[in-house]
């Protein structure tokens, strides 16, 4: 945290910025263990992402559920667009669960949406004309997401092609 910080490697513009992203980053990554963590630094940046993400979907149990939810339920239907409406649809739905978004602005709300859906083009499931696009992790990763169990191929959607693999079929079992 410090040499990120002093040296500037996340290259903010001012040190309170680097503060708080240099924690935000730091709160994703302790949610990974050592061998995920190793994974990270020596993996394929495309690859990399894969992880990060889970990372992202453990930490915040919103974009997680957004990814069950929305994402899921496209995959298995005709459409493959997702819409900002989609969004706005699902951020309705959590309101009557969770009062503590009432109290979020139109504002936050849109910057949230395109936060997420940001994050979603930059771990590769989401085009940039918001379609959705199958993530199939291969070798290495493959491995390293099968040891992270049921939440990460909820996460990854990955359903189609652990029903077209039966060698993939004890993912289901953890």
């Amino acid at each position: 945290r410090d040499h990120v910080i002093e040296h500037n490697t996340l290259q903010q513009r001012t040190t309170i910025s680097s503060k708080k992203l240099c924690r935000e980053l730091l709160s994703r990554l302790r949610l990974l263990s050592d061998d995920e963590l190793e994974f990270l630094v020596n993996c394929p940046e495309s690859e990399a992402a894969l992880v990060v993400w889970v990372a992202v979907c453990r930490r915040y149990e919103f974009i997680r559920d957004f990814v069950l939810e929305v994402l899921a339920e496209r995959r298995f239907s005709l459409s493959k667009q997702i819409e900002y409406s989609d969004f706005e649809v699902f951020f309705s739905s959590k309101l009557t669960h969770h009062k503590e978004l009432d109290t979020v602005s139109v504002s936050t709300r849109h910057k949230v949406r395109q936060v997420i859906f940001t994050m979603l083009r930059e771990a590769g499931f989401l085009s940039h004309q918001n379609t959705l696009k199958i993530v199939t992790p291969e070798g290495e990763t493959l491995r390293v997401l099968r040891n992270l169990g049921r939440e990460v191929i909820e996460v990854f959607s990955m359903h189609e092609m652990i029903a077209g693999n039966a060698s993939n079929r004890r993912l289901t079992e953890k």
